[in-house]
């Protein structure tokens, strides 16, 4: 049978007879289905805030019924180490539910759908988390004596990580061999306070 579809699926005789008498063998047809992930949402990138609820479903269909695997960067997610990857995560049958969208939590999720016949996946979305400025242990005030060299950090967080601009009474700063940045534009440097003030 060439391209056998679910309409074929059932029980089969194979009669035979002659003179000296007949035989037959019953077969049943068992047509097995390759999964497919069905994407209820399209738009499969998803911006979240800290502390948001996010669940992401993987419906598919196949036969047999296809088992769901969840991975993150590449990494399989199981009920034993999912904590260690997405502190708030958990299974939940064919989804994935974080409960306290951390930045840590930003990646690519990947959901799998396999069965005996086949196998499908779906990239299924980069979490993004907006910027934001650790403040904690940050001093606002900053000083230095003349001619003294000081660093103020600006410790940003946020997937994809975000661009660093200072500002210098609302204006963008100029950098000289005095003045330079470091760590990704989170440090900012003053080599002689006197030149800069």
């Amino acid at each position: 049978m060439l391209h056998a579809e679910l309409r074929d699926e059932g029980s089969y005789s194979c009669r035979v007879k002659n003179a000296a008498g007949e035989s037959h063998v019953d077969y049943k047809l068992v047509v097995l289905v390759s999964p497919e992930i069905i994407m209820l949402d399209k738009n499969k990138n998803k911006t979240v805030t800290e502390n948001d609820v996010i669940l992401l479903s993987c419906p598919a269909t196949g036969k047999p019924e296809p088992t769901i695997d969840w991975y993150k960067d590449g990494e399989l997610l199981t009920q034993q180490n999912i904590t260690r990857r997405i502190r708030s995560g958990r299974l939940e049958g064919n989804d994935l539910r974080i409960a306290r969208v951390e930045v840590s939590d930003g990646g690519r999720f990947t959901c799998e759908a396999k069965n005996k016949a086949g196998m499908a996946e779906q990239d299924f979305t980069e979490l993004s988390a907006p910027p934001r400025i650790e403040r904690e242990g940050v001093p606002s005030e900053i000083g230095g004596k003349s001619k003294s060299t000081v660093t103020i950090s600006c410790p940003a967080y946020g997937r994809p990580m975000p661009t660093v601009t200072w500002l210098k009474a609302g204006r963008p700063l100029d950098y000289s061999q005095d003045v330079y940045l470091s760590a990704n534009g989170m440090k900012l440097h003053f080599l002689d306070l006197k030149k800069v003030s």
